[in-house]
């Protein structure tokens, strides 16, 4: 008898792409039931750290979809009856919450005596090896290189994979390491439920079926 609450916690890639498909496939799975979305981030814009064009189209998406935008609120819980709860007493009623925030380290790094970054992260060099210790590489998001610190990226993390095989290989046969090189851009695509996409590649910024 009354619309379904669909919060999303976290204005990323992730968050933004989840706030609109989700909605649009509750509301093609289950016509008969009317859907209200709620896309919610601590900080002042959708996507923050890329282009601004890139924001506004992903802001526009969400508003012709129904998602409605809280930003610059902070949850400190989640809990019956209130559903979503902000740092400023402010409430938020909600049947499906879903947490689509920045990654974390996962608990076992806590474990493992070797340098960290400030967000736990163990530090490496450009070869993948720890700066604490030769023997031990470190791919994907349990890794931060020193000196070339790039997004927590799935990106970053296929492409080392050949470099981390290759350097085993040149550990073990005793030759010099070869370095690894992130690119300073990728492609970005961010589905929007409507058979079209936002790209975002270097300059360029669209919203369109021919980049879905």
């Amino acid at each position: 008898g009354r619309p379904w609450q669909l919060a999303v916690v976290g204005g990323g890639a992730a968050g933004v792409e989840i706030a609109l498909c989700l909605a649009e496939r509750l509301r093609q799975t289950r016509p008969h039931v009317a859907v209200e979305s709620s896309l919610i981030d601590a900080g002042e814009t959708v996507l923050e750290g890329m282009r601004p064009r890139v924001q506004q189209l992903a802001g526009a998406a969400l508003e012709a979809a129904g998602s409605r935008l809280r930003l610059q609120a902070k949850v400190v819980a989640l809990a019956e009856p209130d559903g979503i709860c902000f740092n400023n007493d402010a409430t938020l009623p909600t049947d499906l919450a879903i947490w689509a925030t920045t990654a974390r380290p996962p608990a076992l790094l806590d474990r493992i005596d070797l340098p960290k970054d400030e967000q736990g992260f163990l530090l490496t060099r450009d070869t993948l090896q720890s700066t604490g210790a030769d023997e031990v590489f470190v791919v994907g998001d349990s890794g931060t290189c020193d000196g070339l610190r790039r997004p927590k990226s799935g990106v970053f993390a296929v492409r080392q994979g050949p470099l981390l095989w290759q350097n085993f290989e040149r550990l073990l046969r005793g030759k010099p390491l070869k370095r690894w090189k992130p690119q300073k851009e990728f492609l970005r695509l961010f589905n929007t439920a409507d058979s079209r996409a936002i790209l975002a590649y270097h300059g360029l910024a669209a919203h369109a079926r021919w980049c879905w």
